[in-house]
């Protein structure tokens, strides 16, 4: 299934972004916690990475989707670690802090690196 729907989905990953940049957006995020197993990467001026630690990742997991730790070890096994997403990410964003915390970041790192509000 993955070999059929993969070239598929590049596909329209490549479309959505030729679309935006026709529109004249100035940014076009990619949402996918798999950027780097599928290797769209290559898709991307600036790849952004949302960190935490493993046992935080952990918790939030179970929380969210009512996992067994042993559920969501064998979730964050089929995914390279955040450890090594932020080794070859371009911006890593610390996520262990609050909601809060990590939206005044994102508000921060953007106006960094993207040069405007991102309002």
């Amino acid at each position: 299934l993955d070999g059929i729907m993969q070239p598929m989905l590049r596909e329209m990953i490549v479309n959505g972004i030729s679309a935006a940049a026709q529109e004249g957006a100035a940014v076009c995020v990619l949402d996918m916690p798999l950027l780097y197993e599928k290797e769209l990467d290559s898709l991307c001026d600036t790849v952004w990475c949302a960190w935490l630690p493993r046992e935080t990742q952990l918790e939030r997991l179970m929380a969210r989707d009512g996992f067994t730790r042993e559920e969501a070890e064998l979730r964050l096994a089929s995914q390279l670690s955040t450890d090594e997403k932020a080794r070859r990410a371009d911006v890593v964003i610390d996520t262990s802090g609050s909601i809060q915390y990590t939206k005044g970041c994102i508000r921060d790192l953007y106006v960094r690196e993207i040069g405007a509000d991102p309002r």
